[in-house]
């Protein structure tokens, strides 16, 4: 199963859950007998427990005394599992070896970094097994989608079509992730889909039963019934176990143990799919010899989810998994997972382990354009590319703060373009500056109706090197530009 550190009955797990078990339910006794004895100074102590022969019905609170043993294994259990649910490691060994270090964390509303960073990820994955069965779908699947296509009365067929991998995916993340993030994730769908039949819009919910989803999605697909529709239904449930190979689970332990995070002070960006276009043609991928760089094909198309500091906006925490990284046969992909952390105390980063074959460049490399960019923005990060110039309002926050992040994890920066240009034009250095007063950030989120404008960053330069940054202001510098 997807988190647990061992497929083995292990005895020493076994004897930690009991003893954690134990323990709540009788810390749980006591704190009721407590409460009791605050009403009533005469109310049988835990004594009792060991001689509950002395037990009479003569007053009140004795037969209190004894509900209070259901009412307890009642809340113990809600308990267990709402414990349980917060820490999405039902099983693991860390649930009952570091329980102490867990109540702390849930005390301050926190958990492990090692274990958030490994949950976003075995997201991404899921998203990517979505992603995958959608874009090769049965043929019935098919031939509704490119009759939708080719028919003049039907052209919103395509837009529904990538909406339909898109809310999927963005709504079974809120759901796979920690519940208290559900209001503070936000991404470009609004979590309703248009049917194809009809202008009717309703509302996708991925909480309920694989039953359930099989009813959403014939409903979303005129009732038909088919194998292909089932398929997809147990992927999208939370009972379909998503498994990531163990160098991916290897490569966190970069990150020291005791490091946690405070998930009050986290939102979440998200894009599903980016890089549509190619994941709609569904073409193999494009290198370019020189760089190493994906230039276009499946392999562009990315499932995107960064995390960002409410309070100040700097993103902190990025997963990017390139769904389609190699063709296992017509119809199956391997994934590829990118992630990186940018907390102050903690810079870490997987790209050593996944791109050993990366090769370094003799030559700068400057990408200019806005399509594909968080497939760009990567190439920085894996110094492919040493330099991407935007110098228009084209992307959103959901295209960067993923790639922002795990940029930041190698010392990079993604800059406001026209703030930083403006302070080299003027001062014709960047010795002894605070880079992070120019960066770009993703915390102003808009109360009011949903508008993909409102989220579009500003122009900005995505580097590596900080020396190329200088290198490519003073060009900019002595020549005009413009920003839109």
């Amino acid at each position: 199963m997807s988190g647990f550190r061992s497929q083995k009955w292990d005895p020493w797990l076994i004897i930690s859950q009991i003893i954690a078990v134990q323990t709540l339910y009788y810390f749980g006794l006591g704190c009721w007998v407590f409460l009791l004895t605050l009403f009533d100074n005469q109310v049988p102590t835990l004594d009792y427990l060991f001689s509950y022969k002395k037990l009479k019905l003569s007053s009140w609170s004795e037969p209190l005394f004894v509900s209070i043993f259901f009412i307890n294994a009642l809340t113990s259990g809600l308990a267990i599992v709402y414990l349980v649910g917060r820490y999405k490691q039902c099983l693991d060994f860390s649930l009952t070896v570091h329980f102490y270090h867990f109540l702390a964390c849930w005390i301050m509303s926190s958990v492990l970094l090692r274990d958030f960073v490994l949950q976003i990820a075995i997201c991404s994955e899921r998203a990517a097994c979505i992603a995958r069965y959608i874009r090769f779908m049965h043929s019935d699947f098919n031939s509704i989608i490119q009759e939708k296509q080719l028919d003049e009365n039907h052209q919103h067929l395509d837009a529904d079509y990538k909406t339909l991998a898109d809310v999927i995916i963005q709504e079974v993340i809120k759901r796979d992730l920690y519940p208290r993030l559900d209001q503070r994730i936000f991404g470009e769908e609004d979590g309703s889909l248009k049917l194809q039949s009809s202008a009717e819009k309703i509302v996708i919910d991925v909480t309920g039963t694989d039953e359930d989803i099989v009813t959403l999605l014939k409903q979303l697909f005129n009732n038909k019934s088919s194998q292909s529709i089932e398929t997809l239904a147990n992927i999208i449930s939370s009972s379909f176990d998503i498994t990531l190979p163990e160098h991916y689970q290897h490569s966190l332990r970069k990150i020291p143990e005791q490091f946690s995070i405070d998930l009050s002070n986290i939102g979440i960006w998200i894009d599903p799919v980016d890089g549509t276009q190619q994941y709609i043609n569904g073409t193999d991928g494009i290198i370019d010899s020189h760089t190493g760089i994906t230039i276009d094909g499946l392999p562009t198309a990315l499932v995107l989810i960064g995390c960002f500091d409410i309070r100040h906006g700097n993103a902190i925490i990025g997963v990017i998994n390139r769904a389609f990284h190699q063709r296992i046969d017509a119809f199956k992909w391997e994934s590829l997972i990118y992630w990186g952390t940018a907390l102050p105390d903690g810079k870490f980063n997987n790209l050593d382990d996944v791109c050993k074959e990366t090769r370094s460049n003799d030559k700068q490399v400057l990408l200019h354009g806005s399509v594909n960019t968080s497939n760009k923005l990567l190439a920085i990060a894996l110094k492919q590319a040493n330099v991407f110039l935007v110098t228009k309002a084209a992307a959103y926050n959901w295209d960067l703060c993923a790639a922002h992040a795990i940029i930041l994890s190698i010392n990079g920066q993604i800059l406001d373009l026209r703030q930083i240009l403006d302070f080299y034009k003027q001062n014709q250095s960047l010795v002894n500056l605070n880079l992070t007063e120019f960066q770009i950030v993703y915390n102003k989120i808009s109360s009011s109706h949903f508008n993909p404008k409102d989220y579009a960053c500003a122009p900005f330069i995505a580097y590596h090197n900080q020396q190329d940054l200088a290198d490519i202001l003073q060009l900019l510098a002595s020549d005009s530009i413009a920003f839109d």
